[in-house]
């Protein structure tokens, strides 16, 4: 496999490992909302919510201090897995001893029915914990498919279980349990896997904690924590204060929407996830290929995600009351304004992780603290005026605010760029794209994004987007073993 198929061969197990991970939740929600209203969907989308907070709490940034570290030291990632595996855990029993004292003891607006369903979710923060560190490991070694198959695992108990329990209980509490089972279950996929991979690659240390090693590793970590608890905080808290200042229904509109927004937003993740090691080994060993590398990164999401946002947003009446029925037509309009936090969330990575792999994740964590606090102010003035469309509209401005605070940063102390030339071309191209759809909103759904997809397709071609090394770039994706000097570190 050459190293543009390695990519995106990485690219593409990793959108599908998160995309089944997050379905089966996706599809529950979808279920939920469809056999029994928008109030009992938003009650579970409430569970979700708390347990993705709390796993933020806890995560400390563990798993991409992971990848960043044993992905150009994979002699010695058992003792780094280890080590943060035993830290990873007692960070979850923690915070979900904090969680349960202030669900319970708080007075909170919620019934008892969304309390036990928020803790039952967040059973689930112990095997969440292990299974991202697990993960971290087979992304280090670039071995994605161990992933994508507890992924498979994970998704197919929590789906298949799920719409059972709830086909024969008609209860969202019962339903919830089927959460911490499935992630544990996963579980049982990465020890036999990860037996194999030590016997391939093997260690030059004794598997064993040491609390001195871990120690050591804990000075890197406040920026990665800064990073994850804001970026998290940043996600859920619009959910969060939804669910404190409207009711249970409106929290199920919102939820609608930001459902489909996380799905789409899975694929940024793969990105992230398929980029890091290759750009900490580029960074290790071949740092005059990285600026290549991350440039010819910046045209290739712009060029594929600017015509996916434009599709969302002109078609989202028609997306929302096909996916979830008619009663969820309120939440077509928040869709519509919040898918543009995809656009800026891609356009954000490359610079976020230029400046991990550069050790500079305390500058990234107060960046995405500044963003987080931001979006904190927005949501806090636009929700009580304007509803669940408040918060939809205050989650692109937030991102766009990321995007653009570390682009300078990046600019100006680690690699200067023009993003705009790049830019320029499929901005004109989306804009077409989106004239030629919206006259044809309302018909078929396959018509206008046909349509849409030809006009913006034509653009990209004739305005000569893709250059002549693009095309071999194409040509080496579907060849046998043929190198690329350019690419391969």
């Amino acid at each position: 496999m050459n190293p543009t198929q390695r990519l995106f061969s990485n690219t593409a197990l990793a959108f599908v490992t998160r995309i089944i991970a997050k379905f089966s939740d996706v599809l529950l929600f979808i279920i939920i909302g469809r056999m029994m209203g928008p109030e009992q969907a938003g009650v579970f989308r409430l569970g979700k919510t708390y347990l993705t907070l709390a796993l933020a709490f806890s995560a400390w940034g563990l798993d991409d201090l992971l990848v960043r570290e044993a992905a150009p030291r994979r002699n010695s990632s058992n003792q780094y897995l280890v080590n943060f595996m035993a830290l990873r855990l007692v960070l979850a029993l923690g915070a979900f001893v904090l969680l349960a004292v202030g669900v319970l003891g708080l007075p909170l607006p919620y019934s008892q029915q969304a309390i036990a369903v928020i803790l039952i979710y967040s059973l689930a923060i112990f095997a969440e914990a292990a299974y991202v560190l697990f993960e971290s490991i087979f992304i280090a070694y670039e071995k994605l498919g161990v992933p994508t198959l507890a992924a498979v695992v994970n998704g197919g108990v929590k789906l298949f279980g799920g719409v059972l329990l709830l086909m024969v209980t008609q209860n969202v509490v019962t339903t919830a349990w089927i959460i911490p089972i499935g992630s544990t279950l996963s579980l049982f996929v990465f020890v036999p896997a990860l037996m194999r991979l030590y016997r391939t690659f093997p260690q030059e240390l004794p598997t064993r904690f040491s609390l001195r090693f871990t120690l050591e590793q804990l000075r890197q970590i406040p920026g990665f924590i800064m990073i994850g608890i804001f970026y998290n905080i940043n996600a859920q808290q619009d959910t969060f204060l939804v669910s404190l200042y409207l009711s249970e229904t409106e929290l199920g509109y919102y939820g609608a929407a930001q459902t489909l927004l996380m799905g789409i937003l899975m694929l940024s993740a793969a990105v992230r996830t398929a980029v890091y090691p290759l750009m900490a080994r580029y960074h290790t060993h071949s740092p005059d290929k990285l600026p290549h590398f991350y440039h010819k990164l910046y045209q290739y999401i712009t060029i594929g995600i600017l015509p996916i946002t434009v599709v969302i947003c002109v078609l989202a009446g028609p997306i929302i009351t096909l996916i979830f029925t008619d009663s969820f037509a309120p939440a077509a309009p928040a869709l519509a304004l919040m898918i543009w936090e995809v656009f800026f969330t891609f356009l954000h990575i490359p610079n976020a992780r230029l400046m991990l792999v550069n050790n500079r994740q305390k500058q990234l964590g107060w960046i995405t603290g500044l963003t987080m606090l931001f979006n904190l102010g927005l949501n806090l003035w636009l929700l009580p005026l304007y509803g669940i469309y408040g918060p939809a509209f205050a989650r692109p401005l937030a991102a766009f605010l990321a995007f653009w605070l570390t682009n300078i940063y990046v600019q100006r102390r680690l690699m200067p760029n023009n993003l705009l030339p790049i830019l320029l071309r499929p901005i004109v191209a989306s804009g077409l794209m989106a004239l030629v759809m919206w006259p044809l909103r309302q018909q078929f759904i396959l018509i206008p994004i046909l349509v849409g997809g030809l006009a913006y397709g034509g653009v990209i071609l004739i305005t000569g987007a893709f250059t002549v090394e693009d095309r071999v770039y194409l040509k080496q994706l579907f060849a046998r073993n043929r190198p690329i000097n350019e690419i391969d570190p």
